[in-house]
């Protein structure tokens, strides 16, 4: 029996996985005591750990869990039940996998360390040190158990991501099974969004909710059914997946009327969902894509970007009819300004007590000052020091002390918890994820499936970088944060395993 285990996992995981089932077996007895003595919900709790002691020797099955979580099942349950917990299994998914990487309790179905390869790579190297400034600023603040909690939770889980592409757990045909699942989540957008926007919003206004009702057009990303969610998320997911899909089709791996199939069903939901950030973000990936090309080709790159425009035009109308037309004494011209304008503005708050991006940013300067407190500004407060709402700690501390909206977008919430250092060093993630792409695909990536979703991946490097500017999700919220993970992953994996070999 010790041979065969030894023969399947490698001898240094005999004993973990030996410690698994044995508290597995105790565990067993306790739940029976529990539950006959009536201790239901303490044996509920119990047997979910249990669960998750199964699940850490399991992360293969784990993986795809995660993904039907994130991107179904939690934003439904926020939508449609009002149910916010499901996030809290999602971070205990993601440590789960960590966990499952740190006690070697699987065997990755290829090892990019194969030939003595080194883990450490510029991206790795950049996350130590954003780490070790989020460590550092957690233990000099002297931040509560609490709020330490919920930073772990925020910043750490979904690294476990990371860790499962990166070590290469799935094979790579499986990986690519893993971006066509996600094609077809953002091709089953649509109907969510369609719901949304004759249903829920309709209801909205009739029953004048204050806010912006189209900000219920969230697709299956979640969020309040009558106070918003993560329309912006949404947004985001579809114009990384449209650069995606050009990706394919660049390459012929997709034909002509499935990709046009997809940009359609991307473009309905994104023409009810009134996220204004596409127009920056699916031009610069189109542009990231094809930076070679438009070098070479100047021509037929403007006719390129002569359609996208036009594509996208199309939606900006959409946004007019549906949304902004006649809500304000402007004219049309006038007034798409203003809706891409006022949020750029140094005084500009949200439902009244909500700060605007750049306003957030003013109120970090305006209450930090380098000279007195240089500290503060390099590292930041603390984790979850600018948290504006948690079922556990309910606010951060400088929450409490200057009120909500710090973290507006991760900008300001870096900000405020890592300071000046650990907002830079988050910005370098991206950056180095896609110089290290660069470099794997000039060493030679051959099989032209991986080659498109490795060019895909670095193409919206640049994008994860804007965005943290315009929303907090790709700092501490799963979906954006599952993206980023998921991009960097790939990038470690295929900057590993082109490698030159050690001699």
């Amino acid at each position: 029996m010790q041979s065969a285990i030894r023969g399947t996992y490698g001898s240094n995981r005999t004993l973990p996985i030996i410690g698994v089932l044995l508290a597995s077996l105790f565990a067993a007895i306790i739940i029976g005591l529990m539950a006959s003595l009536g201790a239901y919900v303490y044996g509920i709790l119990l047997a979910g750990g249990v669960v998750g002691i199964f699940l850490i020797t399991q992360p293969t099955l784990m993986f795809p869990l995660l993904v039907l979580l994130i991107f179904l099942v939690d934003g439904l349950a926020q939508t449609l039940l009002g149910l916010g917990q499901i996030q809290w299994l999602i971070s205990a998914l993601g440590f789960a996998l960590l966990a499952s990487y740190l006690l070697g309790l699987s065997r990755p179905c290829f090892s990019p360390l194969a030939g003595g390869r080194s883990t450490i790579t510029p991206v790795v190297t950049v996350a130590a040190l954003f780490f070790s400034v989020l460590i550092v600023s957690t233990l000099i603040n002297q931040v509560g158990f609490g709020q330490v909690i919920v930073g772990v939770r925020s910043y750490i889980a979904m690294w476990g991501v990371f860790v499962f592409i990166a070590s290469g757990y799935f094979e790579e045909k499986t990986t690519r099974r893993l971006f066509t699942a996600l094609f077809f989540i953002a091709a089953i957008q649509w109907p969510f969004a369609v719901y949304q926007h004759f249903f829920v919003v309709a209801e909205r206004e009739e029953l004048r909710i204050f806010g912006s009702s189209w900000d219920s057009v969230v697709g299956s990303f979640g969020g309040s059914k009558f106070g918003g969610g993560q329309s912006s998320s949404l947004g985001i997911f579809l114009a990384v997946m449209v650069v995606t899909a050009t990706s394919f089709i660049r390459r012929g791996l997709m034909t002509k009327k499935l990709y046009f199939f997809f940009c359609l069903c991307a473009m309905v939901a994104l023409g009810l969902a009134e996220t204004k950030v596409i127009f920056v973000l699916i031009p610069f990936g189109l542009a990231f894509l094809f930076r070679s090309e438009i070098l070479r080709r100047p021509v037929r790159a403007i006719g390129g970007g002569i359609l996208v425009a036009t594509i996208l035009g199309a939606v900006l109308y959409s946004y007019h009819t549906l949304y902004w037309e006649g809500r304000r004494n402007l004219d049309a011209s006038q007034d798409i300004i203003e809706r891409f304008t006022y949020s750029f503005k140094p005084d500009y708050y949200a439902a009244g007590i909500w700060p605007g991006r750049v306003t957030a940013l003013n109120i970090w300067a305006n209450k930090t000052d380098f000279g007195s407190n240089p500290v503060s500004v390099l590292i930041g407060h603390g984790a979850a020091a600018a948290v504006s709402s948690s079922s556990i700690i309910g606010q951060g501390e400088l929450t409490r002390k200057y009120g909500v909206g710090l973290e507006a977008s991760g900008a300001s919430k870096l900000l405020w918890e890592t300071g000046f250092l650990g907002l830079i060093l988050f910005l370098m993630l991206p950056v180095a994820g896609f110089l290290c792409a660069g470099k794997a695909l000039a060493r030679g990536v051959v099989e032209i499936h991986d080659r498109a979703i490795l060019e895909a991946v670095q193409a919206s490097m640049p994008l994860f970088a804007v965005v943290v500017f315009y929303e907090t999700t790709v700092v501490s919220v799963p979906p954006m944060q599952f993206l980023l993970m998921l991009g960097l992953g790939y990038i470690q994996y295929w900057y590993q395993k082109t490698r030159p070999v050690r001699k």
